[in-house]
C-alpha cells in the first residue's frame, strides 16, 4: 500500500544580477506548495479515501511560482506559473471538477495555458489532454467597465480516481 505524500514547503532565493553599470541586484521569491507525487504511478485512492471520508476530491499539488527577471530592452518580466493537480475520489467529484475555467484578463493574459486528465489503467495513468479552450467576458452587473475574461474548458474521461492537472 502505497503511503500519502507528505507536503513540502519551500522558499527559494534565486539571485541575478544586471549589467554592472545598473547595479541591480533581483531577488526572486518562490513560494510553493508541492506534494511529492508521481505523474504517472498509479496512486492508491482507497487510502485516500479513509482519511478524507467526507471529501469528494482532494488536492494533491497547488502551488505557484513567480520568475521575475529583465528583458533585452530592461525593462522587468514578472510571470506566475499556478499549478493545480486534483485527486477525484468518488463519482460526485467527476461530476463536479469536470468543467472548469481560468480567470485571466488583458492587463494579466494568460500564457501555455495545459490541462489533461490522468485516468487510472491498471498500474499507470494515461494521460488526455484537453483539446478544445474557449474564451468568454466574465461579466459583473456591479462594475461599468470590466476587462475579465475567462478560459473554459471540460476535463475529458473524468471519473473516480482520475486526476485533474491544469497549468497556467
Amino acid at each position: 500500500m502505497e503511503t500519502l505524500p507528505k507536503l513540502k514547503f519551500t522558499l527559494n532565493r534565486i539571485y541575478s544580477t544586471k549589467p554592472p553599470t545598473l547595479h541591480f541586484i533581483l531577488l526572486l521569491f518562490t513560494l510553493s506548495l508541492n506534494a511529492q507525487v508521481s505523474e504517472t504511478k498509479l496512486i492508491d485512492v482507497s487510502a485516500y479515501q479513509t482519511k478524507y471520508p467526507d471529501a469528494n476530491a482532494v488536492c494533491l499539488t497547488n502551488s505557484e511560482s513567480f520568475k521575475i527577471d529583465f528583458n533585452a530592452e530592461g525593462n522587468l518580466n514578472i510571470k506566475r506559473t499556478t499549478t493545480e493537480d486534483l485527486l477525484l475520489l468518488n463519482d460526485d467529484a467527476a461530476k463536479h471538477y469536470a468543467v472548469r475555467n481560468i480567470p485571466y484578463s488583458t492587463f494579466n493574459p494568460l500564457e501555455n495555458e495545459i490541462a489533461y486528465t490522468l485516468v487510472p489503467g491498471k498500474n499507470y495513468y494515461t494521460k488526455q489532454e484537453v483539446t478544445s479552450f474557449t474564451d468568454e467576458k466574465s461579466f459583473d452587473n456591479s462594475i461599468f467597465y470590466d476587462d475579465a475574461l475567462q478560459k473554459n474548458f471540460r476535463f475529458p474521461m473524468v471519473q473516480q480516481g482520475a486526476r485533474t492537472v491544469m497549468r497556467y
